[in-house]
């Protein structure tokens, strides 16, 4: 009976008890946080940020001592009781660092997806990247429409010298195949 009224006790106390840490991110992945989920953020493993976070808190690593340059804003997070007492609310600056650059990659891969739709269409490279910077809710304040125009541009030529790497290595494959006319006169592989 005294053991079940002091866990109850203890509960109590740890609901009221606002389990939150900030952690330094960059302006436009601030504003990202801001615009899907709010100020302080409610760390759920549903998402797709919520995983990323749970999975650093979960496997702290010291690696490097970079500096947090570009970090001027503080996101809060608040954890659930379970969570925080799971994973804890500590991360290193190795997991920081990791985390913006995760978060920024899924921040921007869409964004480059919707770019390359519209260039495709007819769009100028420019244009497009306002229109991106706009539907995705971005200021120029926050991520610079030059900024966006830099990242496609470094990822189009990432992928176009994968695409030579790879046609070069396609010109090497010997066939294995021959080309014949089957019984009803169709060009099939044999």
């Amino acid at each position: 009976m005294c053991l079940s009224i002091l866990c109850m006790y203890l509960r109590t106390i740890f609901e009221a008890m606002n389990i939150s840490f900030d952690i330094p991110v960059k302006p436009y992945i601030y504003q990202h946080f801001l615009n899907h989920y709010g100020d302080p953020w409610l760390a759920q493993k549903k998402t797709q940020e919520g995983n990323i976070l749970y999975k650093l808190l979960e496997k702290q690593e010291q690696r490097n001592n970079k500096k947090f340059k570009g970090y001027d804003f503080l996101l809060t997070v608040k954890l659930s009781e379970d969570m925080h007492f799971r994973y804890g609310s500590f991360m290193t600056d190795h997991n920081i660092i990791q985390f913006n650059k995760e978060v920024a990659d899924h921040i921007r891969y869409p964004m480059r997806i919707y770019i390359e739709t519209l260039v495709s269409t007819g769009e100028e490279l420019k244009k497009a990247c306002q229109a991106a910077q706009h539907n995705f809710g971005f200021s120029e304040d926050y991520l610079p429409w030059d900024t966006i125009q830099r990242d496609v541009l470094r990822h189009r030529q990432y992928n176009n010298s994968t695409k030579e790497k790879m046609s070069v290595r396609q010109k090497h494959i010997p066939q294995t195949f021959k080309i014949g006319k089957n019984n009803f006169g169709e060009t099939v592989r044999t």
